[in-house]
């Protein structure tokens, strides 16, 4: 039995650079473990290797829906995204997040970016925000989101003042 995992995906244009994102995968890992290795200092899980795994085996859990993990969303099944981005061609940065059904319709949990240390300092957010607006809190978005909750690290100071204004 082969069964076809769903590949959603985006491209971005800004500016001079070309942003992707995918779902990561599991060759991914190493990325993954770079990104997180240092950040951020007050991670509930201090074993990324152990978090990456977790994250892959919650996303495959989605396969279990009855649309087999495309779209539309069905309602009560919860879906755990896991992304990659990349910049140019090279893997800049991550995000998950958990999106669950409550009485209000769909919630954004657990909501974590980490942007790899030589991609920090570069104005990625507005990008990696960009995205989430997209897929989540517009007219047409294909995951509308009635609420996000997430935590902000102390010394995040640009994401702080993203979620002010």
């Amino acid at each position: 039995m082969t069964t076809i995992v769903p590949e959603y995906h985006t491209t971005i244009k800004y500016e001079d650079n070309t942003y992707y994102v995918r779902p990561f995968i599991i060759s991914d890992k190493d990325f993954f473990l770079e990104t997180w290795a240092d950040f951020p200092t007050e991670a509930i899980n201090p074993n990324p290797e152990r978090l990456f795994e977790k994250r892959i085996n919650m996303w495959l859990t989605h396969l279990n829906s009855p649309n087999k993990g495309y779209l539309p969303l069905v309602e009560g099944y919860t879906i755990h995204s896991n992304t990659i981005y990349s910049k140019n061609g090279s893997p800049c940065a991550i995000q998950y997040g958990d999106l669950c059904w409550e009485e209000e319709g769909l919630v954004s949990k657990n909501y974590a970016v980490a942007v790899h240390p030589s991609f920090r300092g570069q104005g990625l957010m507005h990008i990696i925000n960009s995205v989430d607006q997209y897929w989540c809190a517009t007219d047409t978005s294909q995951l509308p989101v009635k609420r996000t909750e997430f935590e902000i690290y102390h010394n995040n100071t640009s994401t702080l003042q993203v979620a002010t204004d």
